[in-house]
């Protein structure tokens, strides 16, 4: 048992000095707070997404405007954009007004 407990050790140490700096630089260098991670995530759903992927999400305002989600819910921005739920489903923005609801909008 002592032997096998010797063989690992060195492995569970490198794995830990892995993690460990892995870990160290993620919290120097986070791949991002949220600001950029999630506008990147969910771009698609603002510009060429099929329309079945958007009509499945409710179209927007009734996802609980985002807020509930919880992942955007620390956002702030997007919060007050008016969560999109105050936003009409995007059909009274004036700037996409004219696209359907995103139904007919095809880039």
């Amino acid at each position: 048992m002592a032997r096998s407990r010797i063989t690992a050790e060195p492995y569970l140490t490198d794995d830990h000095e892995e993690e460990q700096r892995r870990y160290d630089e993620e919290r120097r260098y986070p791949e991002g707070d949220g600001e950029e991670d999630q506008p990147r995530y969910y771009a698609p759903f603002f510009y060429g997404v099929p329309e079945g992927e958007r009509g499945d999400r409710g179209n927007f305002g009734d996802r609980g405007n985002f807020g509930d989600r919880g992942l955007r819910g620390n956002r702030g921005n997007f919060g007050d954009r008016g969560n999109f739920g105050d936003r009409g489903n995007f059909g009274d923005r004036g700037q996409r007004g004219d696209r359907g609801g995103f139904g007919d909008e095809r880039r």
